[in-house]
């Protein structure tokens, strides 16, 4: 139901997350300036980033506006192993729905004694603005047309894998991006009609 309404600015908001904070607002920009007080249509839109961008982005509006394709990324399995002190966290993910949209790969530290939570982010070739966010340790790679796998060394073992953190990727069912589910608990009162 909320696609109805919402999946336009969703799809511009992946718009942004490709090329990044300050190339999308370079863009807007450019778009402003050439469509102002005009009408703004979808083909027009695509050739004007295609413009800005010297790249074709067909397949994206194909995905996207001209099909029902989905994308639906899952977590397959998650793996951690000791190598000395460090832990090698490897998480498999994989695309059960048509659309292959880059997302990013979080990994969820608890904290310590010694350390705050962090959360350590790895991204799939594709998105652009994420070098200050992303952990030296950390690497992915293409298994095959629908898997990928990331893999992060660290200095305390996972508490949680998550696909897509920050929500920009239009995923068919957000459910199934994290290895552990977080199931929430809701109390309501039981009510019986009394004569």
């Amino acid at each position: 139901f909320f696609l109805v309404y919402d999946k336009g600015s969703r799809i511009v908001g992946m718009i942004q997350h490709r090329l990044g904070r300050e190339r999308f607002f370079g863009f807007l920009r450019l778009l402003y300036a050439e469509y102002k007080f005009r009408i703004l249509r979808a083909d027009d839109f695509q050739r004007l980033l295609e413009s800005y961008t010297g790249e074709s982005w067909e397949q994206f509006f194909d995905d996207w506006l001209r099909s029902n394709r989905t994308c639906d990324w899952k977590i397959a399995g998650v793996q951690t192993t000791t190598e000395g002190k460090q832990f090698r966290t490897v998480a498999r993910i994989v695309q059960t729905g048509e659309i292959s949209e880059p997302v990013e790969v979080a990994l969820h530290l608890a904290p310590t004694v010694d350390s705050d939570a962090e959360v350590i982010i790895e991204a799939m070739p594709g998105i652009a603005g994420l070098a200050d966010r992303q952990w030296n340790d950390a690497s992915s790679r293409r298994i095959d047309a629908k898997t990928w796998e990331f893999s992060f060394l660290t200095d305390r073992p996972p508490k949680q894998v998550e696909i897509d953190p920050d929500g920009w990727v239009v995923d068919q069912h957000p459910s199934n991006n994290d290895w552990k589910p977080a199931y929430e608990i809701r109390y309501s009162p039981f009510y019986t009609p009394l004569d």
